[in-house]
C-alpha cells in the first residue's frame, strides 16, 4: 500500500503543478500528509512547469521540460538523505566509478568493510585524496570521510 511505502521512505518529494493554483494544491497535500502521519518526514516541496510562474512561494521552482533548476533539485534531495559520495582507488590507478554512497560521518573502516573483509583484517593505512592541501595524506581506520573523498586502502 502507498501509505506504508511513504512511512518507510527516507524523504518525500511533493511535486506541485505550476499551471494550477499553488496554494490550493499545497494546502490539500499538507492536510493529506498530516492525516497519514507523515509530518515528521523530510519533505521537499517542488513546483514543476514553473517557467512562467510569477511570485515566490518559498518552494523550489523547476521546469522538467526546460531543464531549469534540476541540478538544484538533485542537490537538495541528496543533502536531505544525509549521504556522502566516497570513491575508492587502487595505488597508482585512477579512482573507481561509481562512488560508494555512505552515511554522513562514515569512516575509512566503513569503506574497508564495504569492499572486503580482508581489507579490514589486513589494514595498514589509507591515503585520502581530495581538494585540500592535505590531499594524499596517510590516515587510519577512524578517519572521518567527507563528500567526494577518494580512499586508497593499503593492506598487507
Amino acid at each position: 500500500e502507498t501509505s506504508s511505502l511513504l512511512h518507510s521512505c527516507d524523504e518525500i518529494l511533493v511535486l506541485l503543478d505550476g499551471t494550477q493554483a499553488i496554494e490550493e494544491q499545497k494546502k490539500f497535500l499538507e492536510n493529506l500528509i498530516e492525516k497519514r502521519g507523515l509530518k515528521n518526514k523530510k519533505i521537499v516541496w517542488v513546483i514543476n512547469k514553473a517557467e512562467d510562474l510569477k511570485g515566490n512561494f518559498g518552494l523550489l521552482k523547476i521546469s522538467a521540460k526546460e531543464g531549469i533548476n534540476l541540478e538544484k533539485l538533485k542537490e537538495v534531495v541528496w543533502k536531505n538523505l544525509g549521504l556522502i559520495r566516497v570513491y575508492t582507488k587502487s595505488p597508482g590507478k585512477p579512482k573507481d566509478l561509481p562512488a560508494l554512497a555512505l552515511p554522513r560521518g562514515a569512516t575509512v573502516k566503513d569503506v574497508a568493510k564495504e569492499l572486503h573483509k580482508n581489507f579490514l583484517k589486513n589494514f595498514k593505512y589509507a591515503r585520502i585524496f581530495n581538494q585540500t592541501k592535505f590531499s594524499g595524506k596517510k590516515v587510519g581506520l577512524n578517519y572521518q570521510l567527507n563528500d567526494l573523498d577518494v580512499v586508497e586502502i593499503h593492506a598487507e
